[in-house]
């Protein structure tokens, strides 16, 4: 997964993610590029994810599709 995020006033220093917008992973520390597994098979998949700035400000929630298939 690759993320962008930046705040006008201070460091984005955490993030956290979700394929199914209620079962959030743990806050972790900012990366622009993360390692993750889906599972449920094939198909059309939806990415949620918050990040937190230095001051514990949460970001809205941004949300990403993707369509996951096998390779040709």
């Amino acid at each position: 997964l690759t993320f962008s995020a930046t705040d006008v006033t201070t460091s984005v220093v955490s993030m956290r993610w979700t394929w199914t917008n209620n079962l959030w992973g743990p806050w972790v520390n900012y990366a622009p590029t993360v390692d993750d597994t889906l599972t449920g098979g094939f198909g059309k998949k939806k990415l949620f994810v918050q990040f937190r700035d230095l001051a514990g400000n949460e970001s809205k929630t941004y949300k990403s599709k993707i369509s996951y298939r096998a390779a040709p």
